[in-house]
């Protein structure tokens, strides 16, 4: 398996991880096609350029969003109106899901074929060492209380229990690391 950053022609697998996130494994094209014009900017959360893609035999099977928190207010007013306009959710009130001094693990989703085959791990390694590289104090995600298996991999790298949240009209556990220099 390879790990790269992605690259402008991966927006529809980074759309594909948007989506898979949220549970939406099989979106209609009409939904993939306009969540991927969404990701091949560079101004948004889900954007391209903060993805980690893992690769086996050259096959994209797997992708990391995430990036430095102290950028998500600014995305976040980009990310929310689009979000709004394709989906009709006005997310604006929601609560800030990262902040300044955390690398934020996004979105992260991994064909269903190569679940339980480390790409997983690898690309959650491959994101706390992003955040090591920048010097940033921790790195956080946010899981649903509903995927345990999620939960105990996160655990496994040595994730903690932060606090709970009321995210996109669910409820999720947020989870955090502190990165040693």
């Amino acid at each position: 398996m390879e790990l790269r950053y992605a690259t402008f022609s991966d927006s529809p697998f980074v759309a594909w991880t948007v989506l898979a996130a949220i549970g939406m494994d099989n979106p209609s094209e009409k939904l993939l096609d306009g969540v991927t014009e969404m990701c091949r900017r560079e101004d948004v959360l889900y954007s391209w350029r903060n993805t980690l893609i893992a690769e086996v035999s050259g096959r994209v099977v797997g992708a990391l969003i995430c990036y430095d928190g102290i950028r998500y207010r600014q995305m976040r007013e980009v990310t929310f109106p689009l979000i709004a306009q394709a989906s009709g959710n006005d997310f604006s009130s929601m609560e800030m899901e990262t902040q300044e001094g955390e690398f934020y693990l996004d979105s992260m989703a991994v064909l269903p074929e190569y679940r339980r085959r480390g790409v997983a791990t690898a690309l959650l390694k491959a994101g706390v060492a992003q955040a090591r590289s920048l010097n940033i104090p921790q790195a956080a995600m946010v899981v649903s209380p509903e995927n345990p298996n999620a939960q105990r991999l996160y655990e496994s790298l040595g994730f903690r229990f932060s606090r709970d949240m009321f995210l996109f009209g669910e409820d999720y556990r947020k989870m955090v690391l502190p990165i040693k220099g």
